[in-house]
């Protein structure tokens, strides 16, 4: 039993300091390799659980239809629109502006189709708005969360991969035995 921490001198507070906030960063960590485990686990389940809903995969094709058919066909169409001239009419054009031209309407159907994408509702219940700028706003920080939790969980697997699954279940059974106990300790308070 260690004394009141109105008893320790200043060294041995920042050391039971150094040592709660050392408890805690681990936790964190037994946290996010436990949660790690629970998709892993779910994914072995049901693998169709990862794919895209089919009511969302079906207004994204609604959205790409315009988005990417029309710049695709400004782009065939401009290419034949120039043949055209230089054979029919004898008009000359520098192939960098006919290359320009149609890499121009390629350039814009590739973000017709990112914009396709994000700007659908990924919520297979909403619908979402006709030119989805809330959506896409909202699935780009989706996206950039996501990223953020893939790094994230990189460095966890890294750290699991140095560990005994043994250890690893250990662990996280005595962080839930902690978590439970704090719980418990905190309804009868």
């Amino acid at each position: 039993p260690s004394p009141p921490s109105d008893q320790l001198n200043a060294g041995q507070q920042t050391l039971a300091s150094l040592r709660r906030e050392r408890a805690e960063k681990r936790d964190t960590e037994l946290r996010r390799i436990r949660d790690i485990r629970e998709v892993d686990a779910s994914l072995a389940d049901d693998p169709g659980v990862a794919a895209i809903p089919e009511k969302v995969a079906a207004r994204m094709g609604a959205r790409m239809l315009p988005l990417v058919g029309l710049p695709l066909a400004g782009s065939v169409g401009s290419f034949v629109a120039f043949w055209y001239f230089a054979t029919y009419q004898d008009t000359e054009f520098q192939p960098a502006i006919v290359a320009t031209t149609s890499v121009a309407f390629l350039v814009v159907g590739l973000l017709g189709i990112t914009y396709s994408i994000f700007s659908t509702s990924w919520d297979e219940d909403r619908e979402g708005s006709f030119f989805g700028i809330d959506e896409a706003k909202r699935n780009l920080d989706n996206v950039k969360q996501g990223l953020g939790r893939s790094r994230d969980n990189l460095v966890a697997r890294e750290k699991m991969a140095a560990l005994s699954d043994r250890e690893i279940d250990t662990a996280i059974a005595d962080l839930n035995r902690r978590e439970a106990a704090q719980a418990k300790k905190e309804e009868s308070e």
